[in-house]
């Protein structure tokens, strides 16, 4: 048993091998071992000084060593030998194991050993690891479906995917794409199958809503899941009609414009189909097509040569010709387009150059030395004016800014200090239409609701249609200019106050794309308390903010992909006042459950090329300034999503904040008094010695 060991030993190549040949040597009282231990000694040094140089780096080196052990296992891989390439992947996934790429390679190996309790091991493991691979998670299917695994635990193994939480769509497609296609090789053709067919269709209709609900066409962007499906009922099913239907579904999903689609569609029913749906096919394309229209004209052309006869291959040659001509306008005018934008662009850099360098001209100065009179002379007309004022104390000069640098012009001032109220803006800047003047009278403030931010197209009409449902409507009048035209805003006045409360709820409602706002008529010359801010300025566990959204997605796509997760009490899209999207929401959940169970779904989630980050609802209280809310007592300003931008710091001084003086002539502030056992410190010495000199 002892030289049992010792062979054992001696068989591996471990550090100090020659050590335990001399031990061996030593317990056997001899100096020579027989030919087979020597041989065994031999064959392991050799290894030995083979992966001297691996070992030593590995040694040398902080982890990560993933490069070094890539090499180590591509020269473990050259020798062949099983059981040492099992260890290197071993202990390099030891170190490295949430790297899915040695999971990978490691279970790709694994395969190829075809040993099925060490290929269950090895992909269960690279899962728990690395549960974001799609990768590895497809090969997973793969494997156990090479075992001739139960349907039960293979569509155990495919929900446990889908629910890993990968980042992208992508993922998911691949996982599903995988899972069907071992539901298509499932079914047994030549047997009763409607069992296994039937599960095949409901999967890849489930698979195709779930990538289009959360990730609309970019979900799958070639519709390879219908396509799929589509092939299986004309070869297998031989029912093209469901084939068709199929295909038809995917054109009006988007896919319309596409000529690879298009063709892809032409193809099956090609070889499944007849001449007359194939040339159908073709004439839609060649209306629809706008990525490479070139390649369904030859593709007309060719069917025609083929199957069609002279008079409908002239019909097809003119449709072509004609469609071809009218993309060439079309391209044409693109690029006319594209020309008048990039001069546009152009002078719009020379412009804005231009406008900086006569700012910078204006701010040039030019000190004139020994100046001390009562008022500076004017240097240029383009240059900025400094007076000298006497008055300082031991002949100390004051330098002071001008009023133009420091203070508005008068009537500028006069005009943003003095703003008109809602009765005043409409008497004054309404204007006459048809030669009368629309006023509105004060005493019925109590009544009327004021209405802004109107697209200039609304006319009273489409108000009256909004404002009916809130009570009975007295008048609804627009401000307009002298042409006639509306201002954007305007007053509808009541039968009663009552009614106003009710046209209050439609503050923020959308009308023509433009959130329209609706407030009280109030004279805005009179004090009255501050506007309070409409949503709650705290955190709300219930509420959801919601960044990073495609411009285009809407309300209703928003709620469809939110409402999943549980039952949803309100949403709202963040827009400017033009109406158009922030990429901004906020969703309220009935219960905070509903929230967080959405927040672990879809933060991070990918639509289309924008990843969205979801978070509660922490907005910051509107108007309060950064050093308030840091002094109040126990508050923590963490960073929170969706409460704005953050205020690290204390802003710098603006270019017009900054006193324009030498710091030498500055009139330092007066000491603080000190306590009688207190001196003066160096500062204030050197403050005062300046002001004697």
């Amino acid at each position: 048993r002892v030289i049992s060991l010792f062979k054992r030993q001696l068989a591996v190549p471990l550090l100090r091998l020659q050590n335990t040949l001399e031990e061996y040597k030593e317990w056997l009282g001899q100096d020579v071992v027989d030919k087979d231990i020597q041989a065994i000694f031999d064959k392991s040094w050799k290894v030995l000084e083979d992966i001297q140089l691996f070992e030593d780096r590995l040694i040398t080196t902080k982890a990560p060593n993933v490069e070094i052990y890539q090499d180590y296992i591509q020269h473990e891989l050259k020798s062949g030998d099983p059981a040492r390439i099992q260890c290197i992947y071993e202990r390099a996934l030891k170190d490295n194991c949430l790297v899915p790429e040695l999971w990978l390679q490691y279970t790709q190996y694994l395969d190829k050993l075809k040993i099925k309790s060490q290929i269950k091991s090895g992909y269960e493991r690279a899962v728990r690891n690395c549960p974001w691979s799609s990768q590895l998670w497809v090969n997973y299917l793969l494997a156990m479906e090479r075992q001739n695994t139960s349907f039960a635990t293979m569509k155990e193994l495919a929900d446990k995917a889908l629910s890993a939480g990968f980042s992208q769509s992508g993922d998911y497609l691949a996982v599903w794409c995988q899972y069907c296609d071992y539901l298509r090789r499932r079914i047994k053709w030549e047997e009763n199958h409607e069992e296994q067919l039937e599960t095949f269709r409901l999967t890849v209709e489930a698979a195709t809503n779930y990538m289009f609900v959360n990730y609309g066409k970019d979900g799958d962007p070639e519709a390879v899941l219908q396509q799929t499906w589509a092939h299986l009922e004309a070869k297998f099913c031989k029912n093209q009609e469901k084939a068709r239907e199929i295909w038809n579904q995917i054109m009006q999903s988007g896919h319309g414009s596409e000529a690879a689609l298009w063709l892809q569609y032409y193809r099956l029913e090609r070889m499944f189909g007849d001449n007359k749906h194939c040339r159908r096919i073709l004439q839609k394309a060649l209306n629809s097509v706008t990525d490479w229209p070139e390649t369904i004209i030859k593709a007309y052309l060719n069917f025609e040569r083929e199957e069609g006869d002279l008079e409908q291959y002239d019909t097809a040659l003119v449709k072509c010709e004609a469609q071809m001509e009218r993309i060439n306008e079309r391209r044409a005018k693109a690029a006319e387009k594209e020309e008048a934008l990039q001069v546009a662009k152009k002078k719009d850099m020379t412009n804005k150059k231009s406008a900086k360098k006569q700012k910078l001209d204006l701010l040039e100065e030019v000190p004139e030395s020994g100046q001390k009179s009562a008022n500076s002379k004017i240097i240029n007309k383009n240059k900025r004016k400094f007076d000298v004022a006497d008055g300082s104390t031991d002949g100390e000069a004051q330098l002071v800014v001008p009023t133009a640098i420091t203070e508005e012009p008068p009537k500028k001032k006069a005009r943003e200090s003095d703003q008109p109220t809602h009765q005043q803006q409409e008497a004054s800047n309404e204007g006459l239409v048809h030669g009368e003047y629309v006023r509105h009278d004060p005493a019925k403030d109590n009544v009327t609701a004021f209405v802004s931010n109107l697209d200039f197209a609304v006319e009273e009409s489409k108000l009256k249609e909004v404002f009916q449902e809130c009570g009975e409507i007295v008048s609804i009048r627009l401000a307009r200019n002298y042409k006639g035209r509306s201002k954007g805003f305007g007053y509808v006045e009541f039968i009663d106050s009552n009614c106003v409360l009710q046209a209050l709820k439609l503050d923020r409602e959308f009308i023509d794309g433009r959130p329209m706002f609706v407030s009280r008529c109030e004279d805005k010359s009179v004090a009255r308390p501050a506007h309070q801010f409409k949503y709650a300025t705290r955190l709300e566990k219930n509420k959801l903010f919601i960044k990073g959204l495609p411009f285009t997605i809407t309300k209703e796509i928003l709620e469809t992909m939110m409402k999943e997760h549980g039952k949803i009490k309100e949403i709202r899209m963040v827009t400017y006042r033009n109406g158009s999207p922030k990429g901004l929401a906020y969703v309220e959940y009935d219960s905070e459950t509903s929230a967080s169970q959405a927040i672990l779904k879809t933060d991070g989630l990918q639509i289309g090329e924008h990843t969205i980050s979801v978070a509660f609802s922490n907005p910051p209280e509107r108007k309060t300034p950064l050093s308030t809310r840091m002094d109040l007592p126990g508050q923590q300003h963490a960073p929170s999503l969706g409460g704005g931008k953050k205020e690290t710091e204390f802003r710098g001084k603006a270019r017009t904040q900054v006193l324009l003086m030498p710091r030498a002539l500055r009139q330092q502030a007066a000491p603080k008094p000190q306590t009688a056992n207190t001196g003066d410190s160096n500062q204030q010495l050197r403050t005062r010695k300046n002001l004697q000199h």
